[in-house]
């Protein structure tokens, strides 16, 4: 369509990109998922020194662009290999989580300051280095740094979640989670292009993140962007699902009829 409505291709290509950008994750998840039984019990100090040693060789020493490739494996192995150990118990004090939280930011923070690295941890037009594309070592500290974030919430979510209502609420979420994931982009591409087409550019979409007040314009369209992507999770969500609007009887050792989704 807008190519169609005179759009310059430069536009629809990088609008595009952005729309099944997100579909490279599953690629990851799917490999990670896979190997479990390989790296459950790594520890994620050996990813982490991999990818120390990729960006040293590839951005300090000029090497090979494509050595930066190694960091899709080894960069995603060190959150990985973390939640493995969390979920084999042995992450579960306060102190790690600090440490994690603390060490993950002031090594993201130096990085940023004085190894020239990005301070957006996603990649940006015209940015002559990417944090994601491949990963690099800043993107993996950050991730650091949300990993003790994570463990040190863990305690006050728990306790928020033992309410019926709440539960209740991220349970509806989660079962839309891959949707969710899959459109948010789609979502914020919409509700952009059609605020641009309509009235031309609006603080917090189309200015640049320049302070303070631009954080708080964005926020404001945040509200926009989940109403736009509810939208698309009642028109898509069904598919994560498996259901067709049909179901079919399945006969189990119970006496009443067990009614299975098709697709599942």
């Amino acid at each position: 369509v807008m190519a169609a409505a005179g759009v310059d291709g430069g536009t629809v290509g990088a609008l595009g990109k952005l729309v099944w950008s997100p579909l490279w994750f599953l690629l990851v998840f799917a490999a990670l998922t896979a190997a479990t039984p390989l790296v459950a019990r790594l520890h994620p100090l050996w990813p982490l020194t991999v990818v120390l040693y990729v960006d040293l060789i590839r951005l300090g020493f000029d090497g090979p662009a494509a050595l930066g490739w190694i960091n899709v494996a080894a960069g995603w192995l060190v959150p990985y290999c973390l939640g493995a150990a969390w979920a084999r118990g042995g992450l579960n004090d306060r102190r790690t989580g600090r440490v994690l939280l603390l060490g993950g930011a002031a090594a993201t923070a130096g990085l940023v300051l004085f190894a020239g690295y990005p301070a957006s941890m996603v990649g940006v037009p015209g940015g002559a280095l990417s944090n994601l594309d491949p990963p690099t070592l800043a993107a993996v500290t950050f991730g650091l740094a949300q990993c003790g974030a994570a463990l040190l919430l863990v305690g006050p979510l728990r306790r928020i979640l033992a309410r019926p209502a709440v539960w209740a609420a991220v349970a509806l979420l989660n079962l839309s989670a891959m949707t969710v994931f899959l459109w948010h982009q789609t979502a914020m591409i919409v509700v952009t292009s059609t605020a641009l087409f309509l009235t031309g550019p609006l603080p917090g979409l189309h200015t640049v993140p320049d302070g303070p007040g631009w954080v708080l314009a964005r926020l404001a369209w945040l509200p926009v962007f989940a109403l736009v992507l509810l939208v698309l999770r009642s028109a898509f969500g069904a598919y994560e699902q498996g259901r067709d609007g049909r179901t079919r009887v399945v006969r189990s050792g119970s006496p009443a009829p067990v009614r299975e989704p098709r697709g599942v």
